[in-house]
């Protein structure tokens, strides 16, 4: 793979997206500790789908293919806007709780269009550990910078950031990311 494509694969990693909003999102309102683990299962995430789309790929004739992308686009506008909706419903009782946990990050990126398309990339250049190594480096480096912004808005103490209104803005996104993937096509 060109370095430009690599430099246009972090980009992409970069922009916001349902596991770079609950990354920052962790950030703010759990901290750092309880963040960090939820990087590896991002990276963790886009490792398994890249290895899972290239065995399917190579199991399922081309012209099933678009059934199969059809499925995944529902479970993943689904799972989006049950989490926008748990993400939002979340009760404030003063007792400081986990908002985001490994497990929504981990199945989060599964279904991450972005996930998909990395993992498509991947197969059409070759799958190398050198090339899955450098992915995974790339999505660590992607989701860090995510937590840093979310660590940087909550050092700020801002009163305009609250828990309740940070939730609801990620609940907003993630639905709307849903809404995105259910009228688009990849």
């Amino acid at each position: 793979m060109l370095k430009l494509d690599l430099l246009a694969l972090g980009g992409l990693l970069l922009t916001p997206g349902p596991t770079n909003i609950l990354l920052a999102f962790s950030a703010v309102s759990s901290g750092m500790r309880r963040t960090l683990p939820m990087l590896g299962a991002a990276v963790l995430a886009y490792m398994a789908i890249t290895l899972t789309v290239a065995a399917i790929v190579a199991l399922i004739p081309a012209g099933n293919q678009i059934e199969l992308r059809t499925g995944v686009r529902v479970c993943a506008v689904l799972w989006l806007l049950w989490l926008a909706y748990s993400v939002w419903t979340t009760k404030d009782d003063g007792v400081e709780i986990r908002l985001v946990t490994v497990r929504q990050v981990f199945a989060t990126t599964l279904i991450n269009p972005k996930a998909m398309i990395v993992a498509m990339l991947v197969q059409s250049e070759g799958m190398t550990a050198p090339l899955l190594t450098t992915i995974a480096a790339l999505v660590g480096l992607a989701g860090a910078a995510w937590i840093v912004v979310g660590l940087a808005v909550r050092r700020s103490g801002s009163n305009l950031l609250s828990q309740r209104s940070l939730r609801q803005a990620s609940a907003i996104c993630l639905a709307g990311f849903g809404i995105i993937l259910a009228g688009s096509s990849f």
